[in-house]
């Protein structure tokens, strides 16, 4: 939680869950010498291979969480929570924010450099958190005085309000190659997205509004349990469970 205080990046359940992880995997190679702090997103080339974290019991750490009486424990939007120190003042960045307040030398910077990656070079992690992770791997100069808080709420205006940055297969990769700019020129010309154009494209049939309805009705009931309430599902799994349940694509 402190490392997190100093990211500039609330406590909220998910990401500390992922900090934990990426701590553990630290401890274990400081005993063999290697460097102190290792981010999840740089474990592989694209940094989204969440196999290479260790599981981290949610539940059990939700209940260690609300035990600490330091910390003081708060439910999140999305069926998530956040545990913050009761004694210190708040300074995490709103990741979520649509102000845009950063200056526009480092808007360039950053369009110049996605502009110029190419290969593997230009495939990101999807999530905002590991995305930020990655370019500070990169070590940009140019982002060097920007907090990981800071760095991943940038990663979401590049992504809302920039068109710097897009989604291609579950990575985020420059606008111009995405499936974002695809699917925004289709509805330019009210043209449907079922054939994408990019390589690696699934193949599979297209939800209609009656299957998608149908099978995110059978996912949310699935997922319910008794007595806690309205399922949740991560929308960022909505597509991956429709591929692999029933083997069709949202468009």
């Amino acid at each position: 939680i402190e490392s997190l205080y100093v990211d500039q990046l609330k406590p909220v359940g998910r990401i500390l869950r992922k900090r934990i992880a990426e701590r553990s995997i630290s401890q274990g190679e400081s005993k063999s010498g290697s460097r102190d702090f290792v981010p999840a997103a740089t474990q592989t080339k694209r940094g989204d291979k969440a196999e290479y974290l260790p599981d981290i019991d949610m539940k059990h750490l939700q209940a260690v969480c609300e035990d600490c009486k330091t910390l003081r424990f708060e439910p999140e939007e999305g069926g998530d929570w956040s545990a913050v120190f009761k004694d210190r003042e708040p300074t995490f960045v709103d990741v979520h924010s649509p102000e845009d307040t950063y200056p526009e030398g480092l808007w360039s910077e950053l369009a110049a450099y996605f502009d110029g990656l190419v290969g593997d070079d230009m495939m990101l992690p999807g999530g905002r958190y590991s995305c930020a992770q990655a370019l500070v791997s990169r070590d940009l100069s140019f982002l060097h005085d920007c907090s990981l808080g800071q760095l991943c709420h940038i990663v979401q205006v590049a992504i809302s309000k920039r068109k710097l940055l897009g989604y291609s297969h579950g990575a985020v990769v420059p606008y111009k190659h995405s499936q974002s700019m695809v699917k925004e020129k289709c509805a330019v010309y009210q043209q449907p997205c079922a054939h994408s154009a990019e390589p690696g494209s699934s193949g599979m049939t297209i939800a209609t509004w009656d299957v998608a309805r149908q099978c995110l009705r059978e996912i949310l009931e699935d997922a319910a349990e008794p007595g806690q309430g309205a399922a949740i599902i991560p929308l960022s799994n909505v597509k991956r469970l429709f591929r692999s349940r029933y083997q069709i694509e949202l468009s």
